[in-house]
C-alpha cells in the first residue's frame, strides 16, 4: 500500500478554517431529536431522520444521496432507507466505505412527558456538558455517523480530490438485526461493493481507539424448559424436582463446557470460550411447593475452531444425564445461533491503513484484536468482504445517560479524514 505524497498536518491547513466542535454539535443535536426506532421496539422506522440527513448533506456541498430502500409494510412510508454518499476520487476502486446505522434503541421506560426514567436529562433532546453530549443515539452509533461525515465535509471544503472514491453508507434496522439493512444490500444489490474495497464500519471499539476488530466468537444463546413434577415440599418422594435438575444442570453445563471446548486465541478478549447462565424465570409463588417447571437461559460465546454443533450435541448430553438422575424432561429452544465467519486478516489493506492512520495522527501502536459479541461486520465478512470495526468510544450504548465525547469525535474525524486523503493507490 503507497500513500499519497501528503502529509496528514499537510490535509489539515486545507480546513482551518473549519468550525468542527460546533458542527458536531449542531449535526449531534438535529439527529438526537429525531427518534430512530424500528417497528419490533414500538417505533416508526428511520425515513423522518434519514431524511433530516439527508437535507443536511446536500446543505453542505455532498453529491446527491443514493438510495436503495427495503420495503417494510410494518412503517407508514412502506420502506427502510438505506443511504449513500459517494466522493468521486481519482481512482474509482477500491472504494473506501464507512458505513454507520442511523436507528437507535429506546430510551427505556417515560415517566412524563419530558423524564425517562434513570435519564438526568431528555434523551432526544441533546444536553451539552464541558466535553460530552448526552442523549440516546449520540455513541451508539452517531458518535461514528458524525465523524465520518466531518471528515468527508472537510475534504469537500478543501476542493482536494481522494486518490480512491469515499463512500458513506448510512444503514436501518442494525439494532433488530439489519434485516432491513445491510443483510439487504448484501443479498439485493451486493454489486455495490469489491472484496478489494476497504471497509470501516464502526459498530464499536474502546476508549482510546487502539482496538482494530477484526474477528468474532461464535454465538449461542440457548433457552432450557425443565418438566419435573410438583409436590408438596414435605413429601419430595412424590414428585420431580425441577428446581434441583435446574440448578445441578446449570453446574454441570457450565462446568463440563469449559472443560471441553478449550481452545484459546490471545486475538480474543477473553481468549476463552464462555459458557455462562443468564436469565431464569419465576417459577412457584410459595416457599412450600417443590417446582415442577423451570426455564433458563444460556449465553454461548465460542473459540471459532470449535464447531457449534459439537457445542449443542454436547449440551443435549448433559442435559440427559441430568433428567435420567432426577426423572426430568428438558427442552432447549436455541434462540440465537451466529457461526464465526472467516476473520479479517491482520494484513489486510483496512487494518493496514488504520494501524497507519493511528500512528501518524496520534502516535499510538493500533492491535488487531476479536471481539466475543457480534457486530454488524460479520455480515460483510460471511460474504467474503475483509471489514474492520472501530471506533474511539466510552462504550456507553443502550445506556441511560448515553454520552459521547466531542473531543473523541473529532480525533475520528481526523483518522477518516488521513485514510480518505491516504487510501490505497
Amino acid at each position: 500500500m503507497e500513500s499519497l505524497n501528503i502529509t496528514f498536518n499537510t490535509a489539515v491547513k486545507y480546513t482551518e478554517h473549519f468550525d468542527m466542535k460546533n458542527q458536531i454539535i449542531e449535526l449531534q443535536r438535529l439527529l438526537t431529536a429525531i427518534p430512530a426506532i424500528n417497528p419490533e421496539s414500538g417505533g416508526k422506522g428511520e425515513w423522518e431522520k434519514a431524511n433530516a440527513l439527508t437535507d443536511y448533506l446536500r446543505d453542505n456541498g455532498f453529491p446527491e444521496p443514493v438510495h436503495h430502500d427495503t420495503p417494510d409494510p410494518r412503517v407508514p412510508e412502506g420502506t427502510r432507507p438505506n443511504i449513500t454518499v459517494r466522493l468521486e476520487g481519482k481512482k474509482r476502486k477500491p472504494c473506501i466505505w464507512v458505513m454507520t446505522h442511523i436507528d437507535i434503541v429506546p430510551p427505556g421506560e417515560k415517566v412524563d412527558s419530558d423524564h425517562w426514567k434513570g435519564w438526568n436529562t431528555n434523551p432526544y433532546k441533546l444536553h451539552v456538558e464541558g466535553d460530552l453530549m448526552f442523549g440516546r443515539g449520540v455513541e451508539d452509533n452517531q458518535h461514528s455517523l458524525v465523524a465520518s461525515v466531518i471528515a468527508a465535509q472537510r475534504l469537500l471544503n478543501s476542493n482536494s480530490r481522494p486518490p480512491n472514491d469515499v463512500a458513506l453508507l448510512f444503514v436501518s434496522a442494525e439494532e433488530t438485526g439489519s434485516e432491513y439493512g445491510l443483510k439487504y444490500l448484501l443479498d439485493e444489490h451486493e454489486d455495490m461493493f469489491s472484496k478489494d474495497d476497504i471497509i470501516i464500519a464502526p459498530d464499536g471499539g474502546n476508549e482510546d481507539g487502539s482496538m482494530i476488530e477484526v474477528a468474532e466468537k461464535s454465538v449461542l444463546w440457548l433457552n432450557f424448559h425443565i418438566e419435573g413434577k410438583q409436590t408438596h415440599a414435605s413429601t419430595p418422594q412424590f414428585g420431580s424436582n425441577s428446581f434441583l435438575a435446574m440448578s445441578e444442570m446449570v453446574m454441570e453445563l457450565h462446568r463440563q463446557l469449559h472443560d471441553s471446548f478449550t481452545d484459546q486465541h490471545d486475538i480474543y478478549r477473553p481468549s476463552y470460550s464462555t459458557f455462562e447462565p443468564t436469565r431464569h424465570d419465576r417459577n412457584v409463588p410459595n416457599a412450600n411447593t417443590i417446582s415442577g417447571e423451570e426455564n433458563f437461559s444460556f449465553d454461548c460465546r465460542v473459540i471459532p475452531s470449535h464447531p457449534l454443533d459439537e457445542v449443542i450435541e454436547k449440551i443435549h448430553a448433559i442435559a440427559g444425564q441430568i433428567d435420567k438422575r432426577y426423572e426430568t424432561k428438558t427442552g432447549i429452544e436455541i434462540e440465537n445461533r451466529l457461526d464465526a465467519p472467516p476473520p479479517t486478516a491482520h494484513d489486510a489493506p483496512a487494518v493496514k491503513l488504520l494501524l497507519e492512520a493511528l500512528k501518524n495522527c496520534r502516535g499510538i501502536k493500533g492491535r488487531p484484536l476479536g471481539l466475543g459479541g457480534s457486530t454488524v461486520a460479520a455480515l460483510f465478512r460471511e460474504k467474503g468482504y475483509p471489514a474492520v470495526v472501530w471506533s474511539t468510544i466510552k462504550g456507553v450504548a443502550h445506556q441511560v445517560n448515553e454520552h459521547a465525547s466531542i473531543s473523541n469525535i473529532s480525533a475520528d474525524a481526523d483518522i477518516y479524514e488521513y485514510i480518505f486523503r491516504n487510501g490505497s493507490v
